[in-house]
């Protein structure tokens, strides 16, 4: 009987459900804003609340893998989704994408140097199938799959519009 639940187990793991889930903090720039995280199979879901439409946080992996997809769900607090985005940045330590939804699908990216800096001066080094797509609820920023892979921390930074 032993041997049998020593192999049920075994077939557990390796079908991934002893695996631990990621545990994420979240430091976000402005108070008032509010986020949360939902980690679901193979996606992790960030959903802010903001206040302004302006502001961002640092996301660090404390424990587990990064999931294959990585979600950001950006709203104003009293529900409405972001219009637009006017400025966008993720940033990890090998890399730093920057621009807005009129770029969804070919988000421009550099990589950074051994210290972690970025030359914004430099070219862009290619683009990142990073989409943007506005709705009532939320604006949804989808990453290409297991783009954070191999970083325990990314910062991300928003701008729903610009106000002259």
């Amino acid at each position: 009987m032993l041997k049998y639940l020593c192999i049920f187990y075994l077939f557990l793991c390796l079908g991934g459900v002893c695996a631990d889930k990621p545990v994420f903090e979240t430091k976000l720039t402005r108070a008032g804003d509010r986020s949360e995280v939902v980690v679901a199979e193979e996606t992790a879901i960030f959903t802010v609340a903001s206040g302004s439409g302006i502001g961002g946080a640092t996301i660090t992996l404390k424990k587990g893998a990064w999931p294959k997809q990585v979600v950001f769900r950006l709203r104003y607090r009293d529900g409405r989704g972001f219009p637009a985005l006017e400025g966008f940045t993720l940033a990890t330590p090998r890399l730093f994408a920057d621009g807005s939804w009129k770029e969804t699908g070919k988000l421009p990216f550099r990589f950074t140097d051994d210290k972690g800096a970025v030359d914004l001066k430099a070219p862009h080094a290619g683009t990142l199938d990073i989409t943007m797509t506005p709705g009532d609820a939320y604006l949804e920023i989808i990453l290409p799959a297991y783009l954070l892979t191999g970083s325990r921390e990314c910062e991300v930074q928003w701008v729903d519009f610009y106000r002259g």
